[in-house]
């Protein structure tokens, strides 16, 4: 008699009909769980087939664990007056395992799968299979207790076929489902891999103005062809699902956030570009600037400056839908492209905007591999907006270097790249995000170790937060400047004397000065902590002051 026709016929002839329809629900359901959670964990995609494996993983996981209470009620009942050790110890511990893989499963469903609750998936996966190990040694104790249990009870003609038949059932679905998603599916290993070859140049792509609709700006799409606003906006949802809401609170105060319509000195130079020149030039600012308006090809004509699109600047998914490169020429040189969404991702519907949330908390790996390539932690990827030149399709003159904060770091002691920076930095290189992206403590969902990257992007622009009356961001940007960044020593005062100067050091004695003369004072600026030219930014307008004061003894 083999273990599994023992089990059958020990509940066919000795447990009650609702306590044998419940463990038959719970081994077949458990059965079907587990075939599926493999399927899940060996592959990955966002298709709405194996999406739908996964909201079929989470309900019928709901199921089974009211089939599973309603399981130990009855059996704690049947076998309450049983007093052999063995069999009760191996039934607590299979019991147990079952509420730990089922209290985790639950827990997972609302607190989802980032990193920090990695951990706690594994060991959910790990409490089923101690389920199925633990199960089979409760029954070999069980089962010498049971051998005068005839083989031909009639319960067990049925009972038999319907395993069977219910072993073959999951094993075709499963085939099924795979076959179906044959073209659709990745090993989860695989999935950064995947993105990580769209980080390409795309040397193929024109400049030429007929070849690229974005001309003058050099940033294109994966298609060559247009995206709708509605696919690169929408970053409220970033921060009002739960998951990104320290992130979204620190972009919606910064100068990335604040870059289009609803910064008031780009507003004014690109209304007037636009109504001197014609406004398809003004695309030269758009890749940068203005991807909601861009990119659905709304630059060739007037902007509606009071639209949403006009005042939302750099989208969170704008700037993490660009897959690649094109070259270190600047000036939005970058490859964009309509992210893959999960399921209902647009849907206006409460309900399916809950399982669109739900699904990427429980299944967070396409979400990330979709959202965070490795372009992003490097200098490239800043150089694209951050390295301007003026062609002369837009000053009708010819070809001018504007800001260029990448060449610059390059050149700097503090890339680590160069041989002729001023001094050599004492530090370990650093890259843009560095410095203007430090690490922040956060509970967000997409915190390491507590920490997120800042996405205030902390640097000199005081002026919008004080517009804005934003006084954290003005603090922020305060502090970030003030953090010995650049040193200013006052060194020496020359007089005139005669045909020459008389020259007092400051440093070794002090000076005299005399009401109502005239001297020249010596100043030292020296830039000790920013990573490229002091000062950086549009040269052909930024200045530096520097401001002191002579005061007498009173």
């Amino acid at each position: 008699m083999t273990i599994a026709r023992r089990i059958i016929t020990s509940f066919s002839t000795h447990a009650s009909p609702l306590h044998r329809l419940l463990f038959f629900l719970l081994i077949f359901g458990f059965l079907i769980e587990v075939a599926n959670s493999i399927y899940l964990y060996l592959f990955t995609s966002l298709k709405t087939i194996y999406m739908g494996m996964v909201l079929f993983h989470i309900a019928f996981g709901f199921a089974l664990s009211a089939v599973l209470i309603a399981y130990l009620l009855s059996h704690l009942l049947t076998i309450r007056h049983r007093r052999h050790g063995k069999s009760v110890g191996t039934g607590l511990a299979t019991m147990g395992a079952a509420l730990i893989c089922f209290g985790l499963g639950i827990y997972l469903t609302f607190a989802g799968v980032p990193r920090h609750n990695v951990g706690k998936l594994y060991l959910h996966i790990a409490s089923g299979l101690t389920i199925l190990f633990l199960f089979g040694i409760h029954f070999k104790t069980v089962l010498p207790f049971r051998k005068s249990v005839p083989e031909n009870s009639s319960a067990s003609a049925w009972i038999r076929p319907a395993l069977r038949f219910s072993g073959m059932a999951v094993l075709v679905l499963l085939a099924a489902v795979a076959i179906l998603n044959r073209r659709t599916l990745l090993p989860n290993g695989e999935v950064q891999a995947a993105v990580s070859e769209n980080e390409a140049v795309y040397p193929e792509l024109s400049y030429d103005k007929t070849g690229n609709p974005f001309f003058p700006s050099l940033a294109t799409t994966k298609t060559g062809g247009f995206i709708p606003a509605s696919e690169l906006g929408g970053s409220e949802a970033c921060g009002e699902s739960g998951c990104h809401q320290d992130i979204y609170d620190q972009w919606n105060a910064s100068a990335h956030r604040n870059s289009s319509f609803n910064n008031p000195f780009y507003r004014r130079a690109t209304v007037y570009m636009g109504e001197r020149t014609g406004y398809p030039p003004t695309k030269f600012c758009g890749g940068c600037h203005d991807p909601l308006i861009i990119f659905p090809g709304n630059m060739d004509k007037e902007v509606d400056t009071k639209s949403p699109e006009a005042n939302t600047g750099l989208s969170c998914i704008s700037c993490h839908s660009i897959i690649g490169v094109r070259d270190l020429r600047g000036n939005g040189s970058y490859v964009i492209e309509s992210p893959e969404p999960y399921p209902f991702v647009r849907s206006n519907q409460p309900f399916l905007q809950g399982l669109n949330r739900m699904l990427i908390r429980v299944k967070p790996g396409p979400h990330r591999a979709t959202f965070l390539k490795p372009l992003h932690k490097t200098a490239e990827f800043c150089m694209v907006c951050h390295k301007v030149h003026i062609p002369e399709q837009v000053n009708l003159f010819h070809w001018i270097r504007g800001q260029d904060e990448y060449d610059n770091w390059q050149n700097s002691g503090v890339s680590g790249n160069a041989v002729g920076g001023w001094y050599d930095s004492a530090e370990k290189p650093k890259l843009c995000q560095d410095c203007h992206m430090p690490e922040t403590d956060s509970a967000d969902m997409g915190q390491i170790g507590g920490k997120i990257h800042n996405h205030r992007f902390p640097g000199p622009n005081t002026a919008l937060p004080a517009i804005h009356q934003d006084q954290a961001q003005l603090e922020a940007s305060e502090k970030f400047l003030k953090d010995k960044r650049v040193s200013v020593d006052i060194v020496a005062l020359k007089r005139k004397a005669g045909d020459g100067y008389d020259i007092c050091y400051l440093p070794l004695n002090p000076c005299a000065v005399r009401p109502g003369e005239t001297v020249m004072v010596e100043v030292i600026v020296r830039n000790r902590g920013v990573g490229h030219t002091f000062p950086g930014g549009t040269n052909d307008s930024n200045e530096v002051w520097v401001d002191f004061e002579a005061e007498d003894a009173g």
